[in-house]
């Protein structure tokens, strides 16, 4: 990750160091609790169901719910 933010409301978004930024679905029940430098995650987005993404962090056990922002 390159960086990582939260709203007011628990959600993140995600700039990866590709550049790419993705923003969890406000409907994903769970939350991210990254303490962490962005840096030191390494996250992977991948195709889900009926054309959903997912995030996944490296040793996280869930995946997350997201969308890319243009």
């Amino acid at each position: 990750m390159a960086s990582y933010s939260f709203d007011r409301y628990g959600i993140f978004t995600v700039t990866l160091a590709n550049g790419q930024a993705w923003r969890q679905l406000s409907g994903d029940t769970d939350f991210a609790h990254w303490t962490k430098p962005a840096a030191s995650y390494a996250a992977r987005v991948t195709r889900g169901a009926l054309g959903s993404f997912n995030l996944k962090v490296k040793g996280g056990s869930s995946a997350f719910k997201v969308e890319q922002v243009n």
